[in-house]
This record gives structure tokens, sequence and C-alpha cells, in this order.
């Protein structure tokens, strides 16, 4: 693929209605919109109103906080529908599908590997061992050490509830990142509670109708970056641009300016 050159229009989006609008012009379907930063409770709510309109969507939160309540918000979210949820800590990773789940670990020492150890046999109220397949309470488990890596060894099982307890009892802090994937309407609710229990820096990445973008303009003023068929608006600086090859064709450029202007002079004219 050669060079890509940005194009820019010499108008401009005054808000995320006339972001919408302008799509709804250009006769798009769907919005992709990125770097949603969520900064307050306020728009932590209107994510969740927005969620019921999307079409795909991530949701990423850092440097949240395992305290009991935010835990016992975790725990009743993984028993949800979604795609994928990912949750990482400095020694551990979580990863669950809808049919299975990666538990991952790593150790410094063997006291640390003793204590994981420990804590699986604990669960199974008998010594487990930490290779082949297992069951614990009718859940079966299969434990391979990572071949990359002497110090780490990975748990796959179906039991979202084991991985998750040994999870949280391997962390070596109270606190971790990841993100979810398309959470359906029953884990929408136990989401946005973690997400508020647990104090994490949220940014979201959605897909959506241009018509609910239209219904929604006011609750997506936190989005920075729409993209739809090739236009881009950059928020809050409302810039529209697109990409073309370069060496840019100048009939396409001022085509797309053209057509840019059409519809932006329309939506004044409302």
């Amino acid at each position: 693929m050669g060079l890509l050159v940005p194009v820019f229009s010499p108008l401009g989006i005054r808000d995320t209605l006339m972001a919408a609008q302008l799509y709804a012009g250009l006769e798009t379907r769907q919005i992709r919109l990125e770097e949603w930063r969520i900064h307050s409770t306020e728009e932590l709510a209107s994510l969740q109103h927005v969620l019921h309109d999307c079409t795909a969507c991530t949701i990423s939160f850092n440097d949240a906080r395992l305290d009991s309540i935010a835990t016992c918000e975790l725990v009743n979210l993984i028993k949800k529908d979604f795609s994928y949820l990912d949750l990482g800590a400095t020694n551990c990773g979580l990863r669950i599908w809808p049919t299975k789940v990666w538990l991952h670990f790593t150790w410094r020492s063997g006291e640390e590997l003793a204590a994981f150890a420990r804590d699986l046999s604990g669960e199974a109220g008998r010594t487990i061992p930490l290779t082949g397949t297992s069951t614990i309470q009718e859940s079966e488990f299969t434990i391979t050490t990572t071949a990359a890596d002497s110090h780490g060894l990975t748990l796959e099982t179906t039991a979202r509830d084991l991985a998750l307890r040994l999870f949280l009892k391997s962390c070596l802090e109270s606190r971790c990142s990841g993100f979810i994937a398309d959470p359906q309407d029953s884990a929408r609710e136990p989401l946005m509670a973690f997400l508020r229990s647990s104090t994490a820096k949220v940014s979201a990445e959605l897909t959506l109708s241009t018509a609910a973008a239209l219904r929604n303009a006011e609750k997506l003023r936190g989005a920075l970056q729409w993209q739809a068929e090739g236009t881009l608006i950059s928020m809050p600086s409302g810039r529209v641009f697109t990409y073309l090859l370069a060496p840019v064709d100048v009939n396409k450029a001022v085509a797309w300016r053209e057509e840019i202007a059409a519809v932006l002079t329309l939506i004044d004219k409302r």
C-alpha cells in the first residue's frame, strides 16, 4: 500500500450533533467512535445509555481498584454475556471468552509458585498437580507450562468463577487493567457497577448506526475521533478530513471537499 496523505476540508464541525448530521448527509450507515475518555460519573451514565444502541463496542479500564465492593461487582459481571473480557495484573492475566477461560500466572520465586499451588489445592480440598488435567467441583481444567517462559503456567477451563478466584488470590497488587468487548444487555449494569466502584480510568470505542448517533449526539460529546467510510472528524477542533493515496489526485481531493461542503451547507440552512 502507498503512502496515505490527509486531505482537510476548509469547513469544520461545531458539535457532535453536526458531526452526526454530516454522516447522515453522506448517507453512511454506521459510525465508529474512538478515544472517548470518561472523566465523570455523568459521562459514565452517558456511556451506559449509548451502549444500548451500539452494534459493537470495547470498554477499556485502567488502574481499577480491586477492593471488596469492586470484586463483588466483578464476580457478578463474569456471569453475564459478552464477547471477551481481559483482566491483567503484574503477575497474572485472565481471559474469558464465551466458551473458555485462560488464566496465565507467572512467578518470580518458589514461594509465589507454592502460594499459587496452595490456592489451587484449597479450591479442590486436595493436592492438585501443576500440570495436566484435573477437576474441581465437576469443573475440568488443564494446566500447561508456558513454553517461552519457564516461570509461567496457563490454566484453561470453562469455570469462570474458579479462574477469577485464582486470579484475585494471585494478584500481587490490589489493582488491575483490562477491557471488555461487546457486553450484552445482561452485562451492562454489572459492568457499570464495577467501573464505578473500582474508580477505574475508563475509555470506549463504539460502533453505532448513524440514526443512533443522531439520537445520542448530546451524550457523545466525549468521543474525540469519529469516522465512517473514509471521512474522519477530530473533536473538539471539529476538523473534517480524509486520506488519499500519494501522490494525491487533485480531482479526487476537490470532489471530496465539494461533497463535504454541500452537506454542511444544507445543515446550516436548516
